[in-house]
């Protein structure tokens, strides 16, 4: 007999017995779950009162909604449903409720109350639920009619309508393609049909495909009431699945093509795979899938017995791993017939090191070696040809070797087939070549060709048919006439001048030899591009110039002139003067003030004021030079003239501009530190409230922006603070103010493997401003943190002593140091040094700054991985100095 008192006591579910709506008993579950102390404690209270807050999650009231259920208990019977509910204790948590009549037909009913405790279960519907509405897939669920029970809101980027438009409606009546409807119709039937998970991709619409995934929901019985569904956008992949195809076809063309072939050798296995084409080239006609074969057999049966040792060699080196790639040409039978074809592979490793492909390709190369046979027939014929015709042309040549000399002229001559060049002497002293084969009778030299294209510009190389690794880009005939340069042995570049003529094989279009004269025209490319430099210069200058004879006759005017005087190109200058303002209309142009200092001093400046075009009087200022020949005789003036209205004008709005700036910019900083300090609140806030991880770290990441831009704000209110500052001077502890100074830089990253090392001399005898010091200290010191070598011990020593009637601070690191070219930029506004650098890059520029409001310098001393010197010198203001 079933001990159902047992049962009822030991139930994991906490069980209430009511009577008149009062509990008349419970188990020991509902004790714990209650947190009373016994079953006393629950005796005689009518639910929901004390065990429920006033209020559901929904806004109903509990009393409310206990009556309802209570009431439908009494019509119909057993209940099921949720309950937010408390124990005495006040711990909240949600429950099921289920009750159930023990003796109905009684004259007072009693029954039972099931109180299930599943706010974890609650909690994890609330998980999941997050995580299907941040899914990038469409989820949904549907049942066995096809109707929509639920779907999320990533509905919306396929169809334009949020998962709430789905709810309650059908697969076949919300708008979906035929298509679409006619394969989610047939998949869902086969999942609640075999009660198996299923996947299908489909064709959405124009180009949008979709991966659907199908779940089936099953009962305790096994039956399948619900599908959930993921469905992914795939576009893109399927997209990426057309292009590849496409190109393997490509490829495959262009492998018939070139009659080139691919196989691929399993190492670990022992076994190849070989395609249906390179068995053809061994001569297996009939052969039409990829066979698999130990590749060593394979070379005993087709390739002829003088080659399978070589190739077989060749084959061991790359399969042990002696050699990375190989390829090697061997000959087969073919229709009893020798047919020549060349083989190469590559070796793969794996993750750990160890061999285990080789890929490969085959050609046949047949139809070239017979060209090669026919091509060194001709070649040799050429070849006798050319060299009688050389031998003419040499003996001609002897009569112009003198000239050619004298006119900075060489003659080359180059032969492809062995690389060599033969050249006059004049072109090798010209770079200063060294490494020449060996010397002819007639005075020439031999040379191999890359030797010679290592002395021409880089970018010329073109001009010669190969690139900057000497390798040929250019096969056939190159442009008969060309200038290149040169650039000898002490890097002096030289302008050449070459006509060249090419000697080419009529059946092959191969080159068998070229010549050439080439002459060194550096001085007059330097003569002519002098004379373009100088002119485009006067040409497109703002300002004024012209040249005047020595009579004051104008001969020249620039561009600017012409315009500023409004006169036209054809103008004859000759009878034309410059309507300078003295009082009077027209007068000479050069004063004769100008011109008499210019003959004593060479040069004379001066401001003068010019009427231009529009009748308006502009101030200039001018400059009068004399010219004189060799022999000392006056040849011509020239004068140079600049508009100075805009410049005074400047100068003027400059002043007041500053003003207003130096204003606004003060008043915007600091405005800026109100809504900086609330980001950093709001993020410490969010921060504490928040505990996604993911979202702690987009909240970390925008605190590090944020303490950044908040750096950046308040070194730019240092600035204008600095800017603006009066100074107030007092005596300084120099101990105690490096001391607060290291205290507030130790937060910065890597402060802690850092020693600091202090040597200070004045105490507290210097008068000075102590806010500006302490920009200077703290932003030399953080700088010298921030850059400091992390593969050495690091130290940062700082010094202040006095120097007759200065100050000196110095900090001198063993840091990364600051390369050469970046010395000069590391006291510029926002320049970092390197992208690693993650401050604002104002540091050293406030320093610069406060130095100058002192009325100090500052120098620097650093070498790229050495370390940097910074050297201060304060005037030394003593303290009785100020009394």
């Amino acid at each position: 007999m079933v001990k159902f008192k047992i049962l009822y006591e030991n139930s994991p579910c906490a069980i209430l017995i009511l009577e008149k709506e009062q509990i008349t008993d419970c188990n020991k579950a509902a004790v714990r779950l209650f947190e009373v102390k016994d079953k006393a404690s629950l005796l005689n209270i009518t639910p929901p009162f004390f065990m429920a807050p006033t209020k559901q999650p929904n806004g109903i009231t509990t009393i409310d909604l206990w009556k309802e259920k209570l009431t439908q208990f009494q019509k119909e019977g057993e209940q099921h449903f949720a309950f937010y509910s408390k124990t005495l204790k006040g711990k909240e948590f949600w429950a099921e409720l289920h009750f159930v009549f023990l003796h109905e037909e009684a004259t007072i009913p009693t029954y039972a109350i099931y109180w299930k405790d599943i706010s974890e279960l609650r909690e994890a519907e609330k998980n999941f639920n997050r995580f299907v509405e941040s899914s990038p897939d469409v989820i949904y669920r549907v049942d066995r009619n096809f109707n929509f029970l639920f779907v999320n809101d990533r509905s919306e980027e396929s169809t334009g309508k949020k998962g709430s438009y789905f709810i309650g409606k059908s697969i076949y009546n919300v708008g979906f393609p035929k298509k679409v409807v006619a394969v989610w119709d047939k998949t869902l039937k086969k999942v609640f049909k075999t009660g198996k998970e299923t996947r299908v991709e489909f064709l959405f619409s124009k180009d949008i495909w979709y991966d659907r995934y199908m779940i089936p929901e099953k009962d305790e019985h096994g039956d399948v009431n619900y599908v959930i569904g993921f469905s992914r956008d795939i576009s893109k992949r399927k997209k990426a699945e057309k292009e590849l195809l496409l190109k393997q076809k490509q490829l495959q063309f262009a492998l018939e093509f070139a009659q080139l072939a691919y196989w691929e050798t399993d190492l670990p296995e022992g076994i190849s795979f070989i395609d249906p084409p390179i068995l053809k080239m061994y001569g297996l006609k009939n052969v039409r899938k990829p066979i698999k074969v130990a590749l060593e057999d394979f070379f005993e049966q087709h390739i002829v017995p003088e080659d399978v040792d070589r190739v077989k060699k060749v084959w061991k080196e790359l399969a042990e791993g002696r050699l990375k790639k190989a390829s090697v040409e061997y000959c087969v039978l073919r229709d009893g017939e020798k047919k020549y074809l060349i083989s190469g592979g590559v070796l793969i490793k794996d993750e750990e090191g160890r061999n285990r492909k080789i890929y490969g390709i085959t050609q046949d190369i047949t139809e070239l070696k017979k060209r090669e046979v026919e091509l060194k027939m001709y070649r040799d014929k050429l070849e006798d040809l050319v060299e009688e015709r050389t031998k003419e042309l040499k003996e001609s040549q002897e009569y112009f070797k003198v000239a050619i000399q004298m006119a900075n002229l060489w003659r080359w001559e180059y032969d492809p087939s062995s690389g060599d060049y033969i050249a006059d002497e004049y072109g090798v002293k010209l770079v200063g070549l060294k490494n020449i084969k060996r010397r002819l009778k007639d005075g020439r030299v031999v040379f191999i060709q890359n030797e010679w294209l290592k002395f021409v510009h880089p970018d010329d190389l073109k001009l010669f048919g190969v690139d900057k690794r000497f390798q040929q880009t250019h096969v056939g005939e190159l442009p008969t006439e060309l200038i290149f340069r040169l650039i000898d042995k002490e890097g002096r570049t030289h302008y050449c001048y070459t006509n060249r003529i090419s000697a080419m094989d009529p059946l092959t279009g191969k080159l068998i030899k070229r010549y050439g004269v080439t002459q060194d025209i550096t001085r007059i490319r330097e003569a002519e591009a002098e004379k373009e430099r100088l002119y485009r210069i006067v040409e497109s200058t703002s300002d004024i110039i012209a040249i005047v004879d020595t009579d004051k006759t104008l001969v020249y005017l620039n561009k600017a002139g012409l315009d500023f005087f409004g006169i036209t190109t054809d103008t004859n200058l000759s009878v034309w003067q410059f309507p300078y303002k003295k009082g009077e209309p027209s007068f000479e142009f050069l004063k004769e003030e100008s011109i008499n200092e210019a003959l004593q001093n060479i040069i004379w400046n001066g401001e003068n004021v010019l009427i231009n075009k529009y009748g308006e009087w502009v101030p200039v200022s001018q400059v009068v030079i004399a010219h004189f020949t060799a022999e000392g005789n006056l040849e011509c003036f020239s004068t140079t003239i600049r508009d100075m209205t805009a410049r005074k004008r400047v100068e003027e709005e400059l002043r007041f501009k500053n003003n207003e700036l130096d204003t606004f910019l003060y008043k915007t900083y600091h405005d800026l530190r109100g809504p900086v300090a609330s980001l950093k609140g709001i993020n410490r806030l969010a921060r504490k409230e928040v505990h996604e991880i993911k979202a702690l770290h987009y909240f970390r990441m925008n605190n590090n922006e944020v303490d950044k831009l908040d750096e950046i704000v308040q070194s730019l209110i240092n600035l204008s603070e600095i800017k603006e500052k009066e100074l107030i001077k007092k005596p300084i502890n120099f101990s105690l103010l490096i001391d607060t100074c290291l205290d507030n830089l130790r937060k910065v990253p890597g402060f802690n493997k850092i020693s600091f090392r202090l040597e200070i001399s004045p105490e507290k005898s210097f008068i000075c401003d102590e806010s500006l010091l302490k920009i200077i200290f703290i932003n030399v010191i953080k700088n010298a943190i921030q850059y400091r070598n992390p593969n050495v011990d690091s130290y940062i020593n700082i010094v202040v002593s006095r120097r007759a009637d200065q100050l000196m601070i110095k900090v001198f690191d063993n840091g990364q140091g600051i390369p050469s070219e970046l010395k000069e930029k590391v006291f510029d506004m926002f320049f970092r040094a390197n992208v690693s650098s993650h401050g604002p890059g104002l540091g050293l520029y406030l320093v610069k700054n406060a130095v100058d409001a002192l009325g100090g310098r500052i120098r620097l001393q650093s070498e790229k991985d050495h370390g940097t010197t910074i050297l201060i010198f304060l005037p030394f203001v003593h303290q009785k100095d100020t009394i």
